[in-house]
């Protein structure tokens, strides 16, 4: 993808997510976005913080794109709860760490 977000009317047209959308695939979006470093932020300050999960061809050109939009603090909110959620279930860090060194 080229040019900057604020330059980019289609990373601008955020739509609200619909109800058939699952959570595998959103989660699967910020995965994505993570993993390839395909994270932006929208104006200055920052409005929305965006994930971009691109499908390339063999020449590198991504054709298809999916992205999800956020508010910082909407996100930050997401992550305080996960956090949360993943402190509850009282996983052993050693088991933790465990599991990150195999998923790399």
């Amino acid at each position: 993808m080229n040019g900057d977000p604020d330059s980019r009317k289609d990373l601008q047209r955020s739509r609200p997510i619909t109800k058939d959308k699952s959570v595998r695939s959103v989660l699967n979006i910020i995965r994505d976005a993570l993993a390839h470093g395909n994270i932006w932020t929208l104006r200055d300050p920052i409005q929305a913080i965006i994930f971009v999960k691109s499908v390339t061809d063999a020449d590198k050109v991504a054709p298809k794109f999916s992205f999800i939009s956020v508010a910082p603090d909407e996100f930050r909110n997401l992550l305080e709860r996960w956090f949360d959620f993943l402190m509850n279930l009282h996983i052993p860090q050693a088991m933790v760490f465990e599991v990150l060194k195999d998923a790399a």
